[in-house]
């Protein structure tokens, strides 16, 4: 997959679809999105005064945002969001559910690629597969970034907005819950968002290996090329030498360079797209919902542990 490939080869498969996450283009998609969080609030809150915020909104709203940009039918979400929770999978059977996951969704979006070939329509994946042809992608190629490009798309997106609002809803600032300031200062819902990449990790385990491709000193130790390291991004939010008061939750904090996004030539191409998404999900939630609140006790709570993406198995909620 894309996040595994290096140098030439990942350079040329994912300008393929570069320009589709582009700052520009992502800016465009913005009143669909709202228009996504309006509809799954309304009927959230036409349910009652109480829901589960991963199902009732973070899935839906992440999923069908990032579906729709690539044309995929919406019947088809339960067996995507199955498929993604394999391929993300952890646990002594991970290594079987993943290798399914891979082979039966390669096989679904090699179906859907094959369509686009032939009939294109005005979804990224019919840019992502004329681009692919024109770039000499082999079908493989495409079918394994179509596939990444859907799955990285909605997981850890779905994942952030229940963490966050986890976050908010249990984390003291100006006298009340940091949730309550951003509904009072809609103005630092942007700020806040950053915090919370900085300080939130997205995943159970804190990176996946690196393999060096030079030597390299860090702190005094030297690892040579072809090592294997696992290097701790999370760890780098709370990093004192770039963070001053690095523990303290702060939706003013300004530079703030966190590695949530990756850097480099890994830096996670949808980055513009999560941004606007996590920006609308708190912007509609803090407006809609002032009075939300955990539906159930903190200790209460259980957190997944079936899949690598860090999240709540459930959130309740109520307002």
């Amino acid at each position: 997959m894309l996040l595994a490939l290096d140098g030439e080869r990942h350079r040329r498969v994912r300008g393929v679809a570069q320009r589709g996450f582009s700052a520009g283009r992502i800016a465009r998609l913005r009143p669909q999105v709202e228009a996504l969080a309006e509809r799954l609030l309304d009927l959230m809150v036409a349910g009652g005064d109480r829901a589960e915020l991963f199902g009732r909104f973070g899935l839906p709203f992440a999923l069908g945002n990032i579906t729709r940009m690539l044309g995929v039918h919406d019947a088809d979400y339960a067996q995507i969001r199955a498929w993604g929770d394999g391929l993300l999978a952890a646990g002594p059977d991970a290594a079987r559910r993943s290798r399914v996951a891979v082979e039966q969704m390669s096989a679904y979006m090699g179906g859907l690629v094959a369509q686009r070939r032939a009939r294109p329509d005005e979804g990224l994946l019919s840019e992502v597969v004329a681009r692919g042809d024109e770039a000499g992608l082999t079908d493989p190629e495409l079918v394994m970034l179509a596939v990444a490009l859907i799955i990285a798309g909605w997981e850890t997106t779905a994942a952030a907005i229940v963490t966050f609002t986890y976050t908010l809803l249990t984390t003291e600032a100006d006298g009340g819950s940091a949730y309550r300031l951003l509904c009072r200062r809609p103005d630092l819902i942007p700020g806040a968002i950053e915090e919370l990449l900085r300080t939130v990790p997205n995943s159970r385990l804190d990176s996946q290996p690196r393999r060096a491709n030079a030597d390299v000193t860090l702190a005094g130790v030297t690892i040579r090329a072809g090592d294997l390291v696992i290097p701790a991004h999370d760890a780098a939010g709370r990093d004192p030498a770039v963070f001053p008061d690095p523990e303290r939750f702060d939706v003013t904090r300004t530079p703030n360079p966190h590695l949530a996004f990756g850097h480099g030539p890994h830096f996670c191409l949808g980055a513009h797209l999560g941004r606007l998404e996590l920006r609308v999900a708190f912007a509609a939630l803090t407006r809609r919902l002032p009075d939300l609140r955990l539906a159930v006790a903190d200790e209460d709570l259980t957190w997944r542990t079936a899949t690598t993406i860090r999240c709540p198995e459930q959130l309740p909620v109520t307002w």
